[in-house]
């Protein structure tokens, strides 16, 4: 359950003060305390020892563990069995979360061809500004959509601590 890097020069294993090689920064210097080379490394370069990684099958959630055994989905309930060896096996399928049903484009459309029927003097003209206004609507609000939608699909993390 450590991190470690192996100096350039003499091949010594450095331990490190974080857990896993994602809380290691992007670049930082470290001395070598056998030979007293100093070098940069990068995250790419940290060493995880006894950290399991796995993607649940169910719901894309990246699952890390520090142990072997049984461990839990927080996110669908899925099941897993860690091996020894680093296998994670599948023992059973929970549900995926349910996605929300949004519409923002009906939405916009229907405020944006309602705020652009009063204006116009006669019938024909404020059916074309409905038309021009619902289209402006519905483009807002597919902008609107696909922000919410890379907002909220943030990557999940969920990490097991050893016990």
């Amino acid at each position: 359950m450590a991190t470690h890097i192996v100096c350039r020069n003499c091949g010594y294993r450095i331990p490190l003060s974080f857990r896993l090689r994602t809380e290691a920064p992007i670049h930082f210097v470290v001395a070598c305390p056998s030979c007293g080379y100093r070098g940069v490394y990068s995250y790419a370069d940290v060493v995880e020892e006894g950290v399991y990684r796995y993607t649940c099958e169910v719901c894309s959630t990246r699952l890390y563990s520090f142990r072997t055994g049984y461990v839990k989905c927080p996110a669908c309930n899925s099941k897993y069995c860690i091996a020894s060896n680093g296998s994670w096996k599948l023992i059973e399928k929970g549900s995926p979360p349910q996605k929300t049903q949004q519409s923002p484009v009906a939405i916009g459309a229907v405020l944006g061809g309602l705020s652009a029927a009063s204006k116009g003097k006669d019938s024909l003209e404020k059916l074309a500004n409905t038309i021009l206004g619902a289209l402006a609507g519905m483009v807002l609000g597919s902008i609107v959509s696909a922000l919410v939608e890379a907002l909220s699909s943030v990557e999940r993390e969920v990490i097991y601590e050893a016990t």
